[in-house]
């Protein structure tokens, strides 16, 4: 599977947009195109990545645990994709001409309705659900994800013009949904990420019904929705709160924003054949005309690096934007596996679930910036009276649920973008209804596996010197209490195991399993976790990790810093526990923005949600109440 490193996707600096080299936009200072309506220019960057997306690929896997289990093996035993020496694609390049003329007699007019056989998917074979992952350049940045499915009747009932009972009745009606998320990375300032999202309701030979969508930017979102009748399609768009409708002419031989997959499903292009589809642009919402050719039946790689045996059209369309170019390659079965758009130098590839979120989250992870940040006020100790308060203000946290309230902290919102997070020793008045343990703080899973032999027979040999010493501790107190106190002592001795076991090193990006770590005798406060998390869970202790920051005192230049540590269930309370210090009882030198089981094989989509706040946070720190 291919993996290399490549520069920016998308840089911004110097009020211009600069994409590998390609093309620049020259922006206004209020970030516009020169002669352009607001955000214009970042629209069309936006539908030439999220459309092509969206419109013409597809792939017909319906994965299953058994399909997944090699993936799973793979990333779980090396925590990484294996490097390839070849590249993922052998590009062609083709240069912008003008469209022939096309014979009138070689446009696909769709299948007729009135013939079943004529349908370009079978009812029987769905649901289905698809995943791509999309790359620019070499760069891993988004993935799409698409179901096609029986609509449901409330679905068929909330279109205009489609109400009667016969036509329900029928049931010949399919709902393709697609979503589209692409990360642009920058020079200044945090990643954007860009959502795009079409949902059309059709007939079974390809008829648009009823289509909706949206298009989120990063800085507006734009809402749409539409229906066919009376020979026309009329779209009803709100963008910033202003709602506006366009009406386009509608034909019978007219198709959705799916109609490249539809055509080619229903029937596979044979070599030389040239095609020509006519479909609508959901997004500048007028009709995309597309010239397909088989140009050859050859190999190519596909996403694991492997040579495949593939038909390759070529894709030349015309709108209002104006014309490109791109490359598709098909089975068999007429289902696009790969896509090419070299004016961008983008490429798509078919994948499962598993392997799109983790490729794109780990090279995400491996681009952030893991620095430490200022610490604002004066901080020369760790506060010893048993409570710290911090005051974080972001643009990125959310109203509600930004910052976690549990085991020891209690946060505050003080206005739009700022918190104070009050931090306790004790996790004296922390609400524990909603936060009982479950299977998942339990369970030998992802990167805390506990199962694997040579950690197995540590933690046995670790056990069976900690029987002796617990045996002659005495107990107090009720059934409970003693029950609370058994597991503490417990997980405190496994934290001491862990801190004379392994040293501790600075914060990188590699993820280790606990095994490595154990046998590296070393691991920043990520691995020192996953480690503690393992021996905690197999002495049958929930367990689960804090991610967030760690106050630096200093008289000079105070600082924090990304840290994970571990929080475990003594039966009656979340208590912190940390194999990083030399300490059974955690100072209150920091705070959390989530808490984690990593119960996933992609350990990096918890991580990564604290880690985009490093470019966008400022944090202060008091040891007294206001």
């Amino acid at each position: 599977m291919a993996r290399i490193r490549h520069p920016y996707a998308l840089e911004c600096t110097n009020g211009s947009i600069r994409y590998q080299g390609y093309e620049e936009l020259k922006l206004n200072p209020d970030g516009n195109q020169r002669g352009l309506c607001p955000l214009e220019s970042m629209k069309k960057l936006i539908w030439t990545l999220c459309l092509l997306s969206l419109g013409s690929q597809g792939c017909d896997y319906r994965w299953t645990d058994s399909d997944l289990e090699p993936v799973r093996k793979e990333l779980t035993q090396k925590i990484g994709l294996s490097d390839r020496k070849d590249s993922p694609t052998a590009r062609q390049v083709i240069e912008p001409e003008p469209l022939a003329p096309v014979d009138s007699t070689k446009v696909d007019p769709g299948p007729s309705s009135s013939d079943r056989s004529t349908h370009w998917i079978d009812p029987s074979s769905l649901p289905i659900l698809q995943w791509e992952i999309i790359y620019l350049g070499n760069r891993p940045v988004g993935y799409t994800r698409r179901s096609i499915e029986i609509p449901t009747m409330k679905q068929l009932q909330a279109i205009d013009g489609l109400d009667s009972a016969r036509e329900l009745a029928t049931k010949d009606f399919v709902c393709i949904e697609a979503e589209s998320r692409i990360r642009i990375s920058r020079k200044t300032g945090p990643p954007v990420d860009q959502n795009v999202s079409i949902k059309t309701i059709e007939r079974l030979d390809g008829q648009l019904i009823g289509i909706s969508g949206s298009l989120d930017t990063g800085v507006t979102k734009r809402l749409f929705q539409g229906a066919v009748k009376d020979g026309a399609l009329t779209i009803e768009q709100n963008e910033d709160k202003v709602t506006s409708k366009v009406s386009v002419p509608w034909e019978k031989s007219l198709r959705g924003p799916f109609a490249i997959e539809q055509s080619l499903r229903a029937q596979p292009m044979q070599l030389k054949e040239v095609r020509t589809i006519r479909y609508l642009d959901p997004f500048q919402i007028g009709i995309t005309e597309s010239r397909l050719e088989a140009l050859a039946q050859a190999e190519t790689t596909d996403f694991e690096g492997e040579l495949r045996s593939r038909m390759e059209i070529e894709n030349r369309s015309t709108s209002r934007a104006g014309a490109s170019n791109s490359l598709l390659w098909t089975d068999q079965e007429g289902v696009v596996r790969k896509t090419y758009t070299p004016g961008i130098d983008r490429q798509t590839y078919d994948c499962d679930p598993v392997t799109a979120r983790y490729v794109i989250s780990k090279d995400e992870f491996d681009a952030t910036s893991l620095k430490s940040l200022p610490l604002l006020g004066s901080y020369t100790k760790v506060s010893d009276t048993g409570f710290a308060i911090f005051r974080v203000a972001s643009g990125m946290l959310s109203k509600d649920g930004s910052i976690s309230s549990r085991t020891n902290q209690m946060p505050l919102r003080v206005n739009d973008r700022t918190w104070d997070i009050e931090v306790s020793q004790t996790g004296v008045g922390i609400d524990l209804s909603n936060d009982l343990p479950d299977e998942a703080n339990l369970a030998s899973a992802g990167l805390i596996d506990y199962k694997d032999p040579f950690l197995s027979k540590w933690i046995q040999t670790q056990t069976a010197e900690q029987t002796e010493l617990d045996s002659k501790q005495p107990q107090t107190g009720g059934q409970a209490a003693q029950v609370a106190q058994q597991t503490r002592r417990q997980a405190l001795s496994a934290r001491a195991w862990v801190s004379k076991a392994v040293s501790s090193t600075e914060i990188d990006r590699n993820l280790q399993t606990p095994a490595v770590t154990l046998r590296q005798r070393k691991g920043d406060s990520l691995d020192h976790a996953f480690l503690l998390a393992a021996v905690l869970r197999s002495l049958k202790i929930p367990a689960r990790i804090a991610i967030g920051f760690k106050a630096v005192p200093s008289t000079v230049r105070p600082t924090c810093q990304l840290h994970f540590w571990v929080e475990c269930f003594d039966s009656s309370q979340w208590v912190p526990v940390d194999s990083t210090i030399d300490s059974e009882l955690v100072p209150t030198d920091r705070f959390k923005i989530t808490e984690s089981s990593f119960a996933s094989i992609n350990a990096y989509e918890p991580i990564l949600g604290v880690t985009r706040l490093i470019s966008d946070i400022e944090i202060a720190a008091r040891t007294k109440r206001p």
